[in-house]
């Protein structure tokens, strides 16, 4: 107990922050305590491409080597073939789309391989509620409980 104080107080020093407040041990983390923002889901789940409350939006991916609109239009042709069928589709399945994996960058290919086999994909939207064609977003599956998943503060 006194080691755990001491870790909080030292990650509070680092953040320059006060330590977190002590939690017992069955109660669920609250996912702005962990990010320190709120996710806004309401869009995913408009337009039926929210995964569930177990993943977390990790971010949206764009390919910033495009440098033709010959490709941009390849890229936003390839994620819409792919998502048009699946709402959110497991990373692994859409790696072996040839069309798709053409169109990721060398970033994009490398970053996810090394993925979990239970990262998914779907469409990406903007704050604003609309889909940006070009870009897919990305999910990770949430090992820890959290509550208030989704909804902001």
């Amino acid at each position: 107990m006194a080691k755990q104080k001491k870790m909080d107080e030292f990650m509070g020093k680092l953040e320059n922050t006060t330590p977190s407040p002590k939690r017992s041990n069955n109660e669920r983390l609250n996912l702005s305590d962990i990010l320190g923002r709120p996710i806004n889901y309401t869009y995913y789940k408009a337009n039926n491409t929210y995964p569930g409350e177990k993943y977390l939006l990790v971010g949206t991916s764009y390919n910033v080597e495009i440098n033709s609109t010959k490709a941009l239009k390849t890229r936003i042709n390839a994620i819409d073939t792919l998502l048009s069928t699946h709402n959110s589709i497991p990373v692994s399945k859409a790696l072996k789309n040839p069309q798709f994996y053409e169109t990721l960058s060398h970033f994009e290919r490398d970053w996810l391989v090394r993925t979990k086999e239970t990262t998914t994909i779907t469409k990406a939207y903007t704050q604003s509620g609309k889909v940006i064609p070009e870009a897919f977003a990305v999910w990770r599956l949430i090992l820890s409980p959290v509550k208030n998943i989704g909804q902001r503060s």
